[in-house]
């Protein structure tokens, strides 16, 4: 990701980069604990798995996979070279984060009735 960015961006386009990547990174760390919490409970389960944690692990999965989509996807565009207007790319990747940026902590609050903290 880095030498990506090194060699296809200006300078003062790297650091929103690098901000963004991190945003990224901070986010999937943030639900990494809890998401590996709720699939470690439905496999100790079987087959009695209650409905509500099954929906809430479905959840952080979903929201795990498409925050690395998203950010393998702002790299591999960055690659390609192909950005006209870099602010409004940058923004079209930004508002995908900050939406689960709000996300994330109300599933958070959602699965601590399973004594997930």
């Amino acid at each position: 990701r880095t030498e990506i960015i090194e060699i296809k961006l200006e300078a003062e386009n790297k650091s929103k980069s690098y901000e963004f990547l991190t945003n990224c990174d901070d986010l999937i760390n943030e639900i990494r604990i809890p998401r590996g919490k709720l699939h470690n409970m439905v496999r100790k389960q079987g087959k009695k798995v209650d409905k509500k944690l099954s929906e809430s692990k479905g959840q952080f999965d979903e929201i795990f996979e498409n925050i690395q989509a998203i950010s393998n996807d702002f790299v591999k565009e960055i690659d390609q070279g192909q950005i006209m207007e870099f602010i409004n790319f940058f923004s079209r990747f930004n508002s995908q984060i900050t939406e689960y940026n709000e996300k994330i902590p109300l599933l958070k609050r959602e699965i601590r009735k399973f004594g997930i903290y």
